[in-house]
Parts: structure tokens; sequence; C-alpha cells
């Protein structure tokens, strides 16, 4: 009996995060207004990720190639293996709407995080109701809200609703946690290392950056294990794995740094604050100061999740914008310590664990909330687009040639919908992303000459313009141009082609 409470338990805390994930999709979906069709998301605020990687996965379905080329730049550009969840998908299941196997990666992708939660919170506590604690808690743990709500690893929103994050953090915690349990003495070592090498090398190659918070951590853990039992084995284990994490990172920024998506590495996200951090983890902070001044007794256990908490919080606040990706993969520890800390000094009391699963996802319930409140209202592109715009989308899937200047809404979108390029539609992902919108926000006011806009054009390789009515401002018309051609006029759009350079 004791058995089947739990298994039915453990099913509800892996649906917890599934359905905070989807049902805003799935309201979305059902409430589409008359006149619009629904973009298949209802995202809380990075929408223009996900069409990238729908785009992806028609990538992956059209061309059959693992490797994907960037198709938010008209330059040309090598592909590379990147998404290569969403190209492989695509792949495997070309006749598939994108949205549905993306969705479908979120569910299985966050089941199996779910298990790796359980699962090494299983090796903390050895007992499995505290691990499934654990795992609840870590799954819709947050704060109090914070500044910037966007910034991941706040909460663990972004990894339930992106699946190559979810199975990126599967592969990172489960390097981290390996290397906790490693005895250089045992049988088994060849074995073991064989798992933490595999794990480590899934983890860099998503997101290589982690290869600094990772040698940290498992780092300064070795020193003091080395100081405590004087083996040097632990250091010299710490090199070796140390040596196949640079090795892999190194070879793979080679070709990062030479692919169509090196604006990627050297994007810049605002620094962060201190108070975005103490309101971005709520409870967990003053939870984790409770622990350190009243419990004296440290086991090895809770030091090594110390020395993570720590290694990353000091991480994120380095003077590089891009420290802001440390945070993710910080709620397991974190969440390991609120359970830990529960079990010292209030004994798993059922009244206060109930208190504290209340409590503790503030943030992702003002998320969840703020997106159903954007369901079945027209307005936002990002969610419901004009059914028209669906024939401008087809007619430029149909098209040979490949490169679209569009506003940067609708361009973001097109290469989901059509599998083309274009000029600017992502910020981070389109190569010196803030002078192309200033040449793309100069274009569409008009302001241009005849010769300017032919040559802007043509300079860029564009192939077809796509003008939104909407974005017209009262009384303006689209600006006729001796090399554009209209080639398809509707409610909500024109679309014109740009005529080949003329050869004197």
């Amino acid at each position: 009996m004791k058995k089947v409470r739990f298994n039915i338990f453990f099913i509800i805390v892996l649906l917890v995060p599934i359905c905070l994930n989807l049902i805003p999709h799935y309201i979305g979906w059902k409430t589409t207004p008359p006149g619009y069709f629904f973009s298949g998301q209802v995202s809380w605020f990075d929408p223009w990720d996900i069409n990238n990687y729908l785009a992806a996965i028609r990538w992956g379905q059209t061309s059959r190639q693992l490797l994907y080329e960037n198709l938010y730049t008209t330059t040309v550009s090598k592909p590379f293996l990147i998404y290569f969840l969403y190209t492989g998908s695509g792949i495997i299941l070309p006749q598939l709407n994108p949205v549905l196997i993306y969705h479908g990666l979120s569910i299985i992708t966050n089941a199996i995080l779910v298990f790796t939660f359980y699962y090494c919170a299983k090796h903390i506590f050895s007992n499995r109701n505290k691990a499934l604690l654990a795992t609840l808690i870590i799954s819709i743990g947050a704060g109090f809200g914070t500044l910037d709500l966007s910034i991941p690893g706040l909460t663990m929103f972004s990894v339930w609703q992106k699946p190559h994050e979810a199975l990126a953090l599967v592969f990172y915690i489960n390097a981290l946690m390996f290397y906790s349990k490693i005895n250089p003495l045992n049988k088994l070592l060849s074995q073991q290392i064989g798992q933490l090498l595999f794990c480590l090398i899934g983890a860099l190659i998503f997101y290589p950056f982690r290869v600094v918070p990772y040698l940290l951590i498992t780092g300064i853990w070795s020193l003091w294990q080395w100081r405590n039992t004087r083996k040097k084995k632990i250091v010299y284990f710490w090199l070796i794995n140390s040596i196949v994490g640079l090795i892999t990172v190194l070879f793979f920024s080679y070709f990062f740094v030479r692919s169509g998506f090196s604006s990627l590495l050297t994007f810049q996200y605002q620094p962060l604050g201190l108070m975005a951090v103490i309101t971005g983890y709520g409870f967990f902070l003053p939870l984790l100061l409770i622990y350190l001044i009243i419990i004296r007794p440290v086991g090895q256990k809770e030091s090594y999740l110390l020395i993570w908490i720590f290694i990353s919080l000091l991480l994120i606040f380095l003077p590089w914008g891009s420290a802001r990706l440390f945070f993710n993969g910080l709620m397991f520890p974190l969440g390991m310590m609120a359970v830990r800390i529960i079990g010292e000094i209030f004994s798993y009391r059922l009244w206060l664990v109930l208190i504290i699963l209340l409590v503790f996802p503030f943030t992702n319930y003002y998320i969840f909330y703020r997106r159903i409140r954007e369901t079945g209202v027209v307005g936002n592109n990002w969610i419901y687009l004009p059914k028209s715009i669906k024939e401008s989308f087809g007619f430029l899937s149909r098209q040979p040639e490949k490169n679209v200047l569009a506003d940067y809404v609708i361009a973001n979108q097109i290469p989901h919908y059509t599998g083309k390029h274009v000029f600017f539609g992502h910020w981070v992902q389109t190569p010196e992303a803030e002078r192309k919108y200033r040449q793309l926000d100069l274009f569409y006011q008009g302001e241009m000459t005849d010769s300017a806009i032919c040559n802007f054009l043509y300079d860029n390789h564009i192939n077809y313009v796509l003008y939104l009515r909407s974005k017209l401002r009262s009384g303006q018309t689209v600006k006729p141009s001796s090399c554009l051609k209209s080639v398809l006029v509707n409610q909500d759009s024109s679309i014109y082609r740009v005529l080949k350079k003329r050869r004197y």
C-alpha cells in the first residue's frame, strides 16, 4: 500500500512541471480569436527563442541534415552541430507539425529531468520520501519575484519550457553528482569514470561555458578531500577530468567560432545586481543562512552542495554579462539544502512542509498567471497572427529564393513557417544585431532614397520584402522602388520581389 501511495505521489510530482508548462499553450490554442491562427506557444519572456527551435525542427524535416544553418542572417554561414536535438527530431519525424514535436520533446525531457532530480536526491538523503519532497521543491521552487523575471535559473521555468535546456541540466547534474560519488580506490573506477566523462562531455556540448563552474566546484572539493585523506589520487583524478573537459570545450569552441552562430558566444547580457539575486531566490537564501549559523555539523554531502552553491553565486557576480547563465542548475543544490534544513530544524512537520510548498513557488504562480492572461486576446503577435499572414508564409515557402526582409516579430517567425533566411530576426543569433536593427528601422520608416533602398537590398542579398499594414503609420503607404515588384497583396501584408540587379 505504501509503495502504491508513493508511486501516485511520484506521478503527481512528475506531472506538476509538465502541466505548468503545457496548460497555457493548450488554453492559448483553444481560445484562438476568430480570424487568427495560433503560433503554437504562449511563452513567458522568450518566444523568439522558441521560434528558433521550431525553425531548427523544420530545417531537419526539409534539409534532412543534423547540422543547422543560421536562418537569422542572410549572409552565408557554415552549418554547425547546434540544436541537434531539434534538427534530429525533424529528421526522424518529417511529417509531424514542428510545434507538436517541440512540446512532445518537452514532456520527454522534463520527465527525464524529474527522474534525475529524484535519484540524485535519493543519493543525498537515502530516503525516498525526502528525495521526493526535494524533487518537488526544486521543480516548483522560486523567489518573491525579481526585477527581471526573464533571468534563467531563478526558477526552473526556462528549463521546463526548453527541451535542450532540460537535457543539458540532466548531463550537468549527473556529471557533478557522479564526481562526488567516485572513490578512486573502488574496483569499478574505470566504469565510474566512463559514466562521469560521458555526462561531462554531454553537458559541455550543450553549454561549453559550464566547464568553469564544473572545474571550480570539483576542484575545490578534490582539494578538500585531499586535505582530509591525503590521497593524491583524488587530485590526479581531477586533473584528468579537467583535461578531458577543457579539450572538449576547446574542440567544440573552435568550430563554434567559425560557424554562423558565433554571435551566441559574444552576446553580452545586462549584469545582475544583488537585489535581483536576493528576491529571485526568495526563502532559499535565508534558509541557507540559518543552516550556516545554527547547524554546526556538516557532512561530506552537505559540504559538496555548499561548495556548489557558493561557487555558482560568486560566478554570477563576475563583471561579464553572460555570467547570469551560471544561475542554471543552482536550484538543485538549493533545494537539497532546503529539505535538509527543514528536517534538521523542524523535523519535517507536515504543516510547515505544506506552507513551504504553497509559498516557495510565488514567482512561478505569477508567471503562470501572466501566461494565462495573454491567451484569447488579439494584439500579441507572438501568440496570434492574422490568417492572411499564413497566406504570405505559404507564398514565401514555395519560392526558390531564400532571403527575406521583414519586421522583427514576423521575421523571427518566418524561418519556422517558411524555412527561409531573414535579414534580422533574433537579438542574440543574428550577427551584428543592433546595427541590422537600425538599418531595418530606417528602411521601414520609408525615409531611404530609391538608390539607397536598392543598394541596401542588393548588399544584403535580399530576395523578398514583406510589409505589414499594421506597422505602417497613419496615411503611410509602401514606398515604391525601382528594384521592387509587387507579387502578393492581401488584407494584412504585401510581399515584393527584389528584381535582379541590372548589369551595365
